[in-house]
């Protein structure tokens, strides 16, 4: 088994976590590098990680990745796992594309439509996990605490003053060993 992906994604990171304790290849690229464009290009059209491959099969898009790790192993989730793990994937879709837009030098400060219906978007689902952070699975508070700090290795913006509860969840993930060996390289 071989995962193809980046150090710096938070979808990645996932799907590492996922398969700790397991043998598998990591094979690191920089997706954005014309190199790693060209290796993405190779393993499919999409040119996103990560990219799971099992014998000749290429697996991508990290939950249809982990919903065959989870197959593999036996794992059922429920129905409100999924539908956590939904919306912690929308934190980080969200946070991409108000990163883009800072990078990108588009609607840097976010007042246009789309940037507010974004940030309410990111707001309104970290809300939930604000309430709830301390009654969640092992596998949903991996991809939270992956999607938070992705958000702090990329200084999208100051969301620890905000939500003190997922504050004190990252602040006590960051301990974990689990996470140490994935961490973002900084």
């Amino acid at each position: 088994m071989k995962l193809i992906g980046s150090t710096t994604s938070p979808y990645v990171r996932k799907i590492r976590l996922l398969l700790e304790g397991q043998d598998y290849e990591f094979e690191t690229l920089q997706a954005l590098s014309p190199e790693g464009v060209k290796t993405l290009k190779s393993y499919g059209p999409l040119m996103r990680v990560p990219i799971l491959i099992v014998e000749d099969q290429k697996i991508f898009d990290s939950t249809i990745i982990a919903e065959y790790l989870l197959e593999k192993k036996g794992i059922t989730l429920s129905l409100q796992e999924k539908l956590n793990l939904k919306l912690i994937d929308e934190v980080c879709d969200t946070c991409i594309e108000l990163f883009k837009q800072k990078v990108w030098n588009i609607d840097t400060e976010w007042k246009d439509k789309r940037s507010v219906k974004l940030l309410d978007r990111l707001f309104s689902t970290l809300d939930v996990f604000e309430g709830s952070v301390d009654q969640l699975s092992d596998m949903e508070s991996d991809w939270l605490y992956c999607s938070l700090d992705w958000l702090t290795f990329r200084d999208i913006m100051d969301w620890q003053s905000r939500y003190p509860k997922l504050e004190s969840f990252y602040l006590t993930s960051q301990k974990l060993e689990k996470y140490k060996s994935t961490a973002i390289p900084r």
